[in-house]
Order: C-alpha cells, then sequence, then structure tokens
C-alpha cells in the first residue's frame, strides 16, 4: 500500500496551525512553545518535535511551506537558520 498512498506529515498543520477556524478559537497548545514564537530557538525545538512525532508513527515522509520551518530574518545571514534546522535531523 505504500507504494500506492505515500502518506507523509504536514509540518505547518500539524505543529505551526494553532487548530483555529472562522468560527472559532484555536485548540492546540504544545508543551515545546515558550513564548518565543517566531525565534530560531523555537523553532529548533518544533523541528525536534516533529521529527520524534514522525518517528513514532513510523512515517517516512515529511512536508512544509517554504517559510513556515524557520523565523523570518533581517538579512540573509539570519535565513541561514533554515539550513540549519534541516540539518537537526
Amino acid at each position: 500500500m505504500n507504494d500506492w498512498l505515500r502518506f507523509s506529515v504536514a509540518f505547518w498543520h500539524t505543529f505551526r496551525g494553532t487548530g483555529a477556524d472562522p468560527f472559532g478559537a484555536p485548540t492546540k497548545n504544545w508543551h515545546w512553545v515558550d513564548g518565543t514564537y517566531n525565534s530560531v530557538a523555537m523553532a529548533k525545538r518544533r523541528m525536534k518535535a516533529n521529527f520524534e512525532f514522525i518517528y513514532k508513527l513510523g512515517v517516512d515522509r515529511w512536508c512544509f511551506h517554504d517559510r513556515d520551518i524557520d523565523p523570518d530574518g533581517k538579512t540573509l545571514e539570519v535565513n541561514h537558520s533554515l539550513r540549519l534546522l534541516l540539518l537537526i535531523h
């Protein structure tokens, strides 16, 4: 079945989304969130949780939007953290 249905974990919907919709408030609270929502340290904790979750599920694929795994930086050097986050795993 894995040849036909290639399941993956969608990073944004699983680890960045709040569970809110047009009809209600957020429904997700993550224990690794410490209030520094858009910091590199927070992104590293979130990424670590992502790979732990994927490993426990036994899923061998994951996907993400282009900028949802890394906080926006003011310079290209700060945006270099995107590559660092991908190397954590």
